[in-house]
This record gives C-alpha cells, structure tokens and sequence, in this order.
C-alpha cells in the first residue's frame, strides 16, 4: 500500500491524535501535581491572603468557643457572616483541631478542590467512556488559574461545589435511584453557600428529560424540606439573626461591568477550552444531555450573581468545572469524526500548554491575583504587640490571630448595609470620633480614600479616621498597608 493512499494517511494522523491526547493528559497530570503543590506550600503561610479569609476565621473561632456566628449585627463587636452554617463549622473543626492559624482550615478546603477534580474525572468518563479524557479534562480544573488561586485560600466555593459535584454524580450514575443522597448531598452544599445551585437544578431538570416525574419531584421537594428545616434551625439556633446574614447581607450593587472585569481574570482560563466548548454545541455532544443542563445552569448562576461588586473569580468556579467536562465531550466528538479538523492534534497540546502555564510551571507571574505578604510579618507583629486595648482592622486575620476581638469582622459588608441604610453608621463613627481605637488599620490612608473612595469603608467615617488620625506606618501587606494612631490633641 503507498504511503500516499488513504488508509495510511488516517491510520497516521489517529497515531499523531493519540499521541497528542497522551500529550496532554501528562501535561495536565503535571500542571495539577505543581498547582497543589504550589497551594499546600501558600497554605502555610502565616497571614491572610484574601479580604474574606479573617472574617470566616473569626466566625471560627466565636463558633470554637461556643458563639454563634450569626450575633446581633446591629452589635459591637460587629460581625457579619453571609455564608451558610457548614462552612464556618468545618472551620472551627480544624482550628480546634489544628490550632489558631489559617493553615488546617485552608488545607481542609484545598482537599475539597482536589475532591472536585476527582469527581469531574469520574463524570467525565462516565460520559466519554475514556479515562484518557477523563484525566486530562477532569484535572485540567485543578490547572487553571482561577482554581490556582483559589485552592490556597480559607473560603467556602470549594467545599461547595464538591458537595454539589458530589450529588450531581450520584444523581447522573443510578438515574435518581439514589435521590435521597443526592438531595442531601445538594441541601448540605446549600448550607455552605447557597449559590450552589447549578448542580441540583440540573439532576431535577435531566430527571424530567428522562420523563422520571416522580424522582425529579422527591429530590426536590425533599431538598426543599431539608433547607426549610434546616433554616429554622439555624433561625432559632441565632436568636432569629440568621436570615439577617443570610438573606440582607447583600445589598452592593449588580452591573455587567464588574462581571466582564472579573470576565477578563478568568479568561484565560478557559481560552483553551473555547475551541472545544463550540465543538461541544455544534456536534452531537450536546445530546449529553447532563453536561449540557450543567453548563448551562452554571452559566446562568454565574450571570445572575457574578456582577455583584463583592464577587469575584470564585464565582467563576463552578462554570468552570462545566466547561471541562464539555470540552471533553465536544474534543471527542471532533475527534471521532471523519470531518475531523487536519489541525486538531494541536488542540490537545494547546490544553497542556496553557495548562502548566498557569499552574506556575513556567513563571509565578501567571497568578491570576498576585500575593501581597511581603511586609506581613512585621505588621502583624505590630497588632499583636501593640498596647491598644482596641483595634479596628481591614485586615481581620492580623486581629484573630493575634488573640483579640475584632471590633468588626467583615467591613465591606457593614459599609455596604450602612449605604443602604440597612445598618446605622454612627456607633462606629462615634468610636472613631472618641479615638477608642490605639491602632487603625487599613488598605489606604484616608486621604486617598477620600480622593478615590473605598468599598470598605463609609464616607463619614473616613472623614472620622482621618479628622483623628494620623499616618503612623506603612508597610507591604495585603489589606494592611496603612497603620494609623490617634492624633494628640
């Protein structure tokens, strides 16, 4: 047989396929093992590396020492805490067991985000049917920027999207036979952040695809019957505060602006994936239809709450996962057809890639929202050293960890509530007023907040902080720039 003849031509380009999909698959086996690698090492750093981390270790350890973490949040100290109840409690769970640092609680969430990968790679080859797909798209989650930065971080996205993931699997193997594990699985992920909701809005939606009525309605009824039970006793449980954390703690402002700035964080991301995300809806792998619903459901998610100005790229998550494993369906169904790109051995090498680019193979520049600890050591030395009976502090990690009680935990939500005259402003204002606090800490002097406002805190009180004080420090650390001390009189 010529070596020109058809027979060799495909015979040689499905060698040159597979030997690219192995490529890849290596590639993001890689780029997985060095962004966990990479995240273990930030999770033993000694200071707060995202605004959220301290407020949720403060709600840890009011709940380690038999606090609730939904107090009055018209009280001072003032603490206000959007997340559901389990989050806080795996949290405190590993500050008891771990002790006071940030450390066990973020590697308890790092475990969550590898539990994540492992669930796409058994969704992904259960609706594949390879295990070299199933790996190189299923840790491809594990590979990609947002996830790189995220997998270090004390937050509570990963544990629910793996509770989420979790029951999504169960639901898509046994066909809703399982429903009640599923249904708990999918009210405990709520528990945690109850955002998460692509997950069971696509078991209940591809139940009724299958015309299975009776299973889609037990999974979601039961699940809104464990969230009903479980929200009244959470009501009662915080003195009736919960709904107030809950459900008003929200009040910033929803623009498509924001979220086509956190789009541009994110997309590189999934630059690689776009090529098969369009094989994935113009070929017949969209008759997958579990995939599809799930993609679909995390991209409405994401559009109804990824615009609000506290989102970020962790909202971002969730989508992400979906995409993966429809690029894995939509590359196979290129790859099996007779109409097969002459290009496409390139796209699996453009995965792996991108992949051990952003796993910080190649650079530490490829990190999506750089680490600003340079000047930690010295400040959180400070706080904890300082004898100012009080302190106020943007950074609420540098306060917990030091041993004290943060005045206020979480200032971008009160700013937010004080704005929208949900909350008054005036207690705080008065404090500052009386210069009560021996240390403020903060982002930015006051006078720049002035210029350029500020998300953290409110106008009147700014004009406070800076009619009272004064500059005393500067230093190199992530919401702990600027420390200021009264001025005498």
């Amino acid at each position: 047989m010529s070596e020109d003849s058809p027979a060799h031509t495909g015979d040689w380009n499905a060698r040159l396929l597979r030997l690219a999909e192995w490529l890849m698959a290596g590639c993001v086996v890689a780029a997985a093992f060095l962004t966990v690698w990479h995240g273990v090492a930030e999770a033993r750093l000694p200071f707060q590396l995202d605004y959220e981390e301290g407020n949720i270790l403060n709600a840890a350890v009011r709940l380690d020492s038999g606090q609730t973490a939904y107090p009055d949040p018209q009280a001072y100290p003032n603490a206000l805490n959007p997340y559901g109840p389990i989050g806080y409690w795996i949290a405190a769970e590993s500050v008891r067991l771990g002790g006071l640092s940030f450390t066990s609680p973020r590697l308890v969430m790092l475990a969550a985000g590898v539990g994540i990968a492992l669930l796409l790679v058994l969704l992904a080859r259960a609706w594949s049917g390879s295990a070299l797909l199933a790996v190189a798209f299923g840790l491809y989650f594990l590979a990609n920027g947002v996830t790189r930065a995220w997998l270090p971080l004390l937050r509570v996205d990963l544990p629910a999207l793996a509770l989420s993931l979790a029951g999504l699997w169960l639901c898509t193997r046994s066909e809703g036979r399982w429903w009640p594990a599923s249904a708990l699985l999918f009210a405990l992920a709520l528990f945690v952040k109850y955002t998460a909701l692509a997950a069971p809005a696509a078991c209940v939606l591809y139940l009724l695809t299958r015309r299975e009525l009776r299973r889609a309605l037990l999974v979601a009824g039961s699940l809104g019957a464990m969230c009903l039970a479980g929200f009244a006793w959470m009501q009662a449980a915080s003195g009736g505060q919960f709904f107030f954390h809950m459900f008003r703690t929200h009040p910033d402002p929803y623009t498509f602006r924001r979220l086509l700035g956190i789009f541009v964080l994110v997309e590189p991301s999934v630059v690689a994936l776009a090529p098969l995300l369009a094989a994935f809806f113009l070929t017949r792998a969209r008759r997958t239809i579990p995939a599809l619903l799930y993609l679909l459901c995390a991209a409405g998610v994401v559009l109804v709450t990824g615009g609000k100005a506290g989102s970020f790229i962790n909202h971002f998550l969730e989508p992400i996962a979906a995409c993966t494993l429809a690029a894995a369906l939509g590359y196979q169904a290129w790859a099996r057809s007779p109409r097969a790109p002459r290009l496409l051995p390139l796209l699996p090498c453009l995965v792996g890639g991108v992949a051990l680019y952003l796993s910080g193979a190649f650079t530490q520049d490829a990190r999506v929202v750089p680490l600003n600890v340079s000047g930690c050591v010295d400040l959180y030395s400070l706080v904890r050293d300082s004898p100012a009976r009080l302190v106020l502090s943007e950074n609420v990690g540098a306060v917990v960890l030091a041993g004290r009680e943060p005045i206020v935990s979480n200032p971008f939500v009160l700013t937010q509530l004080v704005r929208h005259r949900e909350l008054p402003g005036q207690p705080l204002e008065q404090m500052v007023a009386d210069r009560k606090f021996g240390l403020i800490v903060l982002t930015n002097d006051p006078e720049t907040m002035e210029m350029v406002g500020s998300t953290r805190w409110w106008g009147r009180l700014v004009r406070e902080m800076d009619k009272n004080y004064r500059v005393a420090k500067l230093y190199d650390c992530a919401e702990a720039n600027v420390v200021l001390v009264p001025r005498t009189q």
